[in-house]
């Protein structure tokens, strides 16, 4: 597969859903071939023999598998918490708009997104998302590749906190795993795993439990470069040089804009408060 950067809005990234992990990689990939550009959204075209490459499906079993992706990715819905006029809402949508594929399973996959996403998705100039594909195609959980996106966006202030409700609603297993253990062994530890071994990223977490007892009712993540994989996959420079563009108008250029040095910013600011109170 060409170079594909993924670029997602903040709202995007932090919305509740949950897709199987064919339908994460499949969005993941035509996400990617958005054009910075662009202003209004395109058809996107991804050859039949990359679907079959990339996802490891059979080439005579095709026809049949995409038929499942596409009719269960047409019936997802995505839910955006929003603030307007100082009031709370939520935007419910699909991904998709359209597909449109050959029945014998030959040729190519034609993809259209739903307008609503434009905002997120289209001329992103503020607080957005940026990676290389290459780093969630290895990974075989769909949480893991959540986790990977919802950590990334924070690599460069190198933490990220959630209440442990919230976490789950984001992930879209907010009635699952009852039992804090379970959801530690097959979410967290999993993920921590997986991007340790495949992705540009690693990180640890600390448990809180801030009404005092033994539950934990808040994780906090601390995220840092993955040295392992650093060599094995080499950054693309051109994305390289959007990241470290995208790194200058972060929160820690905002927060110099207020006089304050690096210092302070580094040393006292990000490590005594959270990310939201900062913003």
């Amino acid at each position: 597969m060409n170079q594909l950067t993924v670029k997602k809005s903040h709202e995007l990234v932090t919305a509740r859903f949950h897709f199987s992990l064919q339908e994460m990689r499949l969005f993941c990939m035509v996400v990617g071939m958005i054009d910075d550009r662009d202003e209004d959204f395109k058809t996107y075209r991804i050859p039949i023999q990359e679907v079959i490459k990339t996802f490891g499906i059979k080439s005579n079993t095709i026809y049949e598998e995409l038929k499942k992706l596409t009719d269960s990715m047409l019936h997802k819905i995505i839910v955006i918490p929003l603030k307007e006029n100082g009031k709370d809402k939520i935007l419910k949508t699909t991904l998709m708009s359209s597909f449109k594929y050959n029945v014998d399973g030959r040729g190519v996959l034609e993809v259209t997104f739903h307008p609503t996403l434009k905002p997120y998705l289209l001329q992103v100039k503020n607080r957005y998302l940026l990676y290389d594909i290459q780093n969630i195609l290895r990974i075989g959980s769909p949480n893991s590749i959540r986790m990977y996106e919802l950590l990334k966006s924070f690599e460069g202030i190198g933490k990220r906190s959630f209440n442990l409700q919230e976490l789950k609603e984001i992930l879209g297993v907010a009635d699952k795993y009852s039992k804090y253990s379970n959801f530690k062994r097959k979410i967290l530890l999993k993920a921590q795993d997986d991007l340790a071994k495949h992705t540009d990223i690693v990180f640890t977490f600390e448990e809180l439990s801030p009404s005092g007892g033994r539950k934990v009712e808040k994780l906090v993540f601390y995220i840092s470069e993955n040295r392992a994989t650093k060599k094995k996959y080499p950054k693309d420079p051109i994305l390289a040089e959007v990241e470290e563009s995208s790194e200058r108008s972060s929160i820690e250029k905002k927060l110099a804009g207020f006089g304050l040095s690096k210092l302070v910013i580094k040393n006292k600011i990000l490590k005594e408060f959270e990310e939201d109170y900062i913003l």
